[in-house]
Order: C-alpha cells, then sequence, then structure tokens
C-alpha cells in the first residue's frame, strides 16, 4: 500500500513539475512580462485577439448584407411595379456589387475568407420577399431598405470610428457615405408609395 502511494505522490510531483516549468517557459519574465509594471503580455494578445475577431464580425456582417442587398435589388429589377422602385433597385445592385468587390480585396490581404452566402436571417428575409409582387412588394421592399439601410449606417459609423484594421476602417468610412444616400432614396420612394 506503501509503494502505490509513494509511486502516486512520484507521478504527481513529476506531472506538476512538467506543468510549472512548460508555464514558466511560455511566460518567463524575460519573454511575456514586463518585470517593472507586472503586465503579462499575453493577456495583450488576447484582447488583440478579441479585436481581430471583431474586425472579422464586421467583415463578415457587411459581405452577407451586400449579399442581399444585391440579390434584392435583382428579385426588385423583376417583382416591382414601380419604376422608381425598380430604378432603386439597380443603384442597389451597382453600389453593392461594387462595395461587395471591394470588401472581398481587402478580406484577401487579410487572410479572412468570407461568406458566400446571407446569413439565415437575411435567407429568410430574401424567401419572403421572394413570394410578393407588384405593389405588395415594392412596399414590402422598400421599408426592409429604410430598416436594413439603417441597421448598416450604425454598423459602419462603429467601424469607421472604432476599427482597428486600416483598411476596414477606411472601408466602412467610404461606403458609409454611399449608405446614407441610399438611406435618403429610399425613405423617398417609400414616401411615394403611400
Amino acid at each position: 500500500m506503501k509503494k502505490l502511494f509513494l509511486i502516486g505522490a512520484l507521478a504527481t510531483s513529476i506531472l506538476t513539475f512538467q506543468a510549472c516549468n512548460s508555464n514558466s517557459f511560455k511566460t518567463g519574465n524575460t519573454d511575456t512580462t514586463n518585470i517593472e509594471t507586472g503586465d503579462n503580455y499575453l493577456s495583450q494578445d488576447t484582447s488583440s485577439t478579441s479585436k481581430n475577431m471583431e474586425e472579422t464580425s464586421f467583415a463578415e456582417k457587411a459581405a452577407s448584407g451586400g449579399i442581399m442587398e444585391v440579390m434584392l435589388g435583382k428579385i426588385a429589377q423583376a417583382n416591382a411595379s414601380s419604376d422608381k422602385v425598380k430604378k432603386f433597385a439597380m443603384m442597389m445592385v451597382k453600389d453593392h456589387s461594387k462595395a461587395n468587390d471591394e470588401l472581398m480585396a481587402i478580406a484577401e490581404k487579410m487572410k479572412v475568407i468570407l461568406p458566400k452566402e446571407m446569413m439565415p436571417m437575411q435567407e429568410q428575409m430574401v424567401a419572403d420577399l421572394k413570394t410578393k409582387k407588384g405593389a405588395e412588394f415594392d412596399k414590402a421592399y422598400m421599408d426592409m431598405m429604410v430598416n436594413d439601410h439603417n441597421e448598416d449606417i450604425s454598423l459602419f459609423e462603429n467601424e469607421a470610428q472604432s476599427g482597428t484594421d486600416v483598411m476596414l476602417r477606411d472601408f466602412a468610412a467610404k461606403t458609409l457615405h454611399t449608405l446614407k444616400m441610399h438611406l435618403i432614396a429610399a425613405k423617398s420612394t417609400q414616401s411615394e408609395l403611400k
């Protein structure tokens, strides 16, 4: 019984020593801790990773939203009854296709893979809109465009002001102007349908 206890204690000591040894190798004072302040650089890396995740999240949402705008614009050109709605839809396809291409180029430089499809919630919005035609479609589409552009503006303003990646921040600031113009046009078109 004593032999088993000694073997267990020895094994625990070896494992503890190994764990401490490998931990001090990874986080030793000379490599990752500022001796004067005691700050651990690994925690700073974690916040950096968190920031990278925020940047990636913005890029993914922007890509998915852009895909939806282009798809809805194409559907609107076929299903809308109002010429103004069709003209607005053409602008959506043109402007959001251009923005999508710019975002894809930035993502490639960042080595981030963006979605080629919409998020499930957006897919559902598209599916719902596909079932409508004529005046019913016009109203639903323009209501959606006003709401969606309000949300997009908030997302892009946040990135333009707080983004840490220069390329994404510049993209958001540049695209923000276009989104605000889209919102003005969407509200104008929406009001003419009533």
